[in-house]
């Protein structure tokens, strides 16, 4: 129901990767003519790992090769986000998580005077598992701060999840492996900086330390149906549900990761 075209951002790491000394300078966007994710700070560059026998991109929250913590960012994508409908999805692996939040995307202010960020909520409970949370900052007039919503804890340490973020209308709905966790309101703020987009850079937490597979993004609407088969590539391709290190290939891999509710499951 969508082409490739229609999308603002599609990138995997199985491909389109550009690295300097074994480090991501470039992360190419597989959307026809769109803007490529960069890094040209050299002790900012993340690293490569695997998940399930394939390239992912290592983002080490400043505790590995610098004292700049690892991002990719680009400047115009994903401008005046939430004008409209939205659809913003990623495949991401967490790292043993401190107790602190952590900064998994931000989008810079620019000429505007709000920005928002998604984050990943700190392991409070002590059980590898976190949640996410979508913020909007605004700091004119007066500093504030919106809380579009809190998940509860849908992610796990070192098991791989795609997490989905879907605006329809004024209504904001959170998908993980394919599951609706969270549906929220987005009636009271528009997502409307149009700074820079940086993936793992700090906005107020800690950086992300973890590994992100596939970032996949759109400014419009997101059929459901499209959505689904998005989540059927996702499970088969990078084992959703299982540790990173763990390769399976074929029909076993992600399989039975998906809610049943989905059409292409297993297929």
């Amino acid at each position: 129901k969508l082409r490739l075209r229609s999308f603002d951002g599609w990138f995997t790491a199985t491909r389109g990767i550009t690295t300097v000394s074994n480090v991501v300078s470039v992360w190419a966007n597989m959307v026809p003519n769109g803007a490529n994710l960069t890094q040209s700070t050299a002790n900012a560059r993340p690293a490569l790992t695997t998940v399930n026998g394939k390239t992912a991109i290592d983002f080490d929250g400043a505790t590995g090769r610098g004292a700049a913590s690892d991002f990719v960012t680009e400047g115009d994508m994903l401008d005046d986000i939430g004008t409209g409908d939205f659809y913003v999805g990623m495949v991401i692996n967490c790292d043993p998580m401190p107790f602190s939040t952590q900064t998994l995307i931000t989008k810079a202010s620019g000429t505007g005077n709000s920005q928002w960020q998604f984050l990943i909520q700190g392991d409070s409970a002590g059980d590898d598992e976190v949640g996410l949370q979508l913020q909007h900052i605004q700091s004119s007039p007066s500093l504030s701060v919106t809380t579009f919503f809190t998940t509860g804890e849908i992610l796990f340490v070192d098991k791989t999840t795609f997490i989905e973020l879907v605006k329809t209308g004024d209504t904001l709905k959170v998908f993980s492996n394919g599951t609706l966790v969270t549906t929220a309101s987005a009636q009271s703020k528009d997502f409307d900086a149009d700074g820079d987009l940086k993936i793992s850079q700090t906005g107020g937490s800690s950086p992300f330390d973890g590994v992100l597979c596939e970032f996949i993004c759109k400014k419009g609407e997101m059929p459901d149906e499209t959505r689904q088969v998005i989540e059927a590539l996702m499970a088969e391709k990078w084992n959703l549900g299982d540790a990173r290190a763990t390769s399976k290939r074929g029909r076993a891999s992600g399989f039975n990761s998906l809610s049943v509710d989905n059409r292409f499951r297993n297929k």
